[in-house]
């Protein structure tokens, strides 16, 4: 009938957010000076990390290790050579919790090593650096299922992907063809393809080893800069941007036809550059941004429509914002994602985001926790440069006994 509003079908209706008492959260965290398109924390299932206010330094620091961080800890130093040591965006290796790599401001990047359990002595040298830009780095990015593969981006405005093992010269260079800073990059569910999106406001999809562009399309047309996304095992891109009004919206698209949009979702006037995460396992869409307190939470359904099914509200405003692996989430009481939000306070939040269950903390939930990845590569660099793809293996979330 005309008028009626239709209640889509969603299990994630009356998904609710719950941010940690203090006492489980980190504090005196002294970020450094990183550069405005930048997501400052990365995290794992043990570990976070932040460049810390000592130019060049990475602070490591156990989830487990609650409360505030010393001013003396041990660092990561980035002890460069020539040129300035500034980290510009820093990443933990999907499969390998004590690696992590950094986006250097002198052009280079470089990967470290450090003990498990945190650091207990500073590390000033590097597993490898790998020099092949002109100007400052801006990303760096490990690819998601093959094993020793990195992805770099600078001011340069061109992208290289490397082998860790061999750090002469990158294994591949894609066309010079992005016009403007490249603001993000984004492998798809089995790492066969590569989105970015630009200053030049075109989102762009690679076929990164034969260094081919297989689809571009000019995308959001406002000043600031946007991001893309892919949503996992869905094969669709969300793009995050600006209009020329300066309102944030989002586009979703078909990688084998960007020209003919899926649909766009207006959203507000937000100037905030936009931190967009992926629940491959839920088909569930977080969206929050720099400056934001709010996180508003969205279901992919069926027809690829993005239904928003709550927003998680807060006063304190996010600097960065990291989503933790599946396997860290209180299962039995049904919470399907958990965040680390770094704020300007020096504060990092743990949020965790449940779906109401009656007797949830009594029987598993199955439909709201399928098989999830086992956090292990799927293949070796050698074969995934070969041309060979892989899905990554799952492993079942059910705790023994229930």
């Amino acid at each position: 009938k005309s008028g009626t509003t239709v209640i889509r079908n969603t299990k994630y209706r009356h998904i609710f957010a719950t941010p940690f008492q203090l006492r489980d959260c980190y504090g005196d965290i002294r970020v450094g000076n990183v550069s405005q398109e930048t997501n400052p924390i990365t995290a794992n299932a043990s570990y976070f990390a932040i460049p810390w206010k000592v130019p060049g330094s990475i602070c490591i620091v156990p989830l487990d290790r609650k409360g505030t961080v010393d001013e003396d800890t041990p660092l990561i130093i980035n002890d460069v050579e020539d040129g300035d040591p500034s980290l510009n965006e820093i990443k933990f290796c999907p499969f390998d919790e004590t690696l992590i790599a950094g986006a250097t401001q002198n052009g280079s990047a470089s990967i470290w090593r450090f003990p498990a359990g945190g650091l207990t002595s500073n590390v000033t040298t590097p597993l490898a650096t790998f020099s092949g830009h002109t100007k400052r780095l801006l990303v760096v990015d490990f690819h998601p299922l093959a094993e020793t593969v990195l992805l770099t981006s600078g001011a340069d405005n061109e992208v290289k992907l490397w082998d860790i093992n061999h750090t002469n010269q990158p294994l591949q260079t894609l066309p010079n063809v992005h016009k403007g800073l490249v603001t993000s990059v984004s492998w798809n569910s089995n790492g066969s393809q590569l989105a970015t999106f630009s200053k030049d406001k075109f989102l762009r999809v690679f076929d990164p080893r034969t260094a081919t562009v297989a689809q571009e399309v000019s995308s959001h047309q406002g000043a600031k800069s946007g991001k893309a996304i892919f949503l996992g095992s869905k094969n669709i891109i969300a793009a995050v941007g600006f209009s020329k009004s300066s309102e944030r919206e989002i586009h979703l698209h078909d990688p084998r036809n960007l020209a003919t949009k899926i649909s766009t979702i207006k959203l507000d006037n937000s100037s905030s550059g936009p931190l967009p995460f992926w629940d491959d396992d839920s088909g569930v869409f977080y969206l929050s941004g720099k400056g934001d307190g709010n996180i508003r939470v969205f279901e992919l359904l069926e027809d690829s429509q993005l239904l928003q099914v709550n927003e998680f509200k807060s006063k304190d405003p996010a600097s960065g914002l990291v989503r933790l692996p599946k396997t860290v989430v209180n299962i039995m009481k049904c919470e399907v994602s958990r965040f680390l939000k770094l704020t300007p306070t020096g504060q990092v939040i743990p949020i965790r985001f449940e779906v109401p269950r009656q007797g949830g903390e009594h029987f598993f939930q199955d439909d709201l926790f399928p098989d999830t990845w086992d956090l292990k590569p799927a293949l070796t660099a050698q074969s995934w440069f070969g041309g060979e793809n892989k899905n990554g293996n799952t492993i079942s979330l059910k705790p023994p006994g229930k």
